[in-house]
């Protein structure tokens, strides 16, 4: 659960956001459980507990929050071009994958058998198909001489 906090803290001021008042609070009392169950289980991980919880919660988004709408595409989502970022994608699988225990393919599975994850990844998809006709029509255009189209 330190591992968590620490990299709560680290990418805070990447992602732009604040954290609310009661969240030390509840870090705190998360800590004293994991440390709790540690001297139980010295394998004992809060995150690896939680984790299909929050996944399930921010992903599949049961109750239609507009606000985890918006937490989910604003961790997806690059602030400079408002483009889904392929890039930011795969750092939160990489860091899911180390904060849970679980390998980058398993949270991938886990991503993606959500309704929100599915939703990302056809808004990806549909971003570079957009992309990409756009890369072919201006090859064409480069390297066969053709006029652009006319805007009637």
């Amino acid at each position: 659960f330190d591992a968590l906090v620490g990299e709560a803290a680290r990418i805070a001021p990447a992602f732009a956001f604040e954290l609310p008042p009661y969240f030390l609070n509840n870090a705190r009392a998360l800590a004293s459980l994991e440390g709790l169950a540690r001297s139980v289980d010295p394998n004992f991980s809060i995150v690896s507990s939680i984790y299909p919880f929050a996944l399930t919660t921010l992903l599949a988004d049961k109750s239609g929050s507009p606000l985890l709408r918006r937490t989910l595409d604003d961790l997806a989502t690059d602030p400079e071009t408002g483009r889904l970022s392929l890039g930011r994608m795969r750092r939160l699988v990489a860091q899911l994958a180390e904060l849970s225990r679980r390998s980058k393919a398993r949270v991938y599975r886990d991503i993606l058998g959500t309704r929100g994850g599915r939703r990302l990844a056809w808004q990806w998809a549909r971003q570079q198909m957009t992309r990409g006709a756009g890369r072919a029509v201006q090859w064409v255009r480069e390297h066969l001489a053709l006029p652009a189209p006319s805007v009637a």
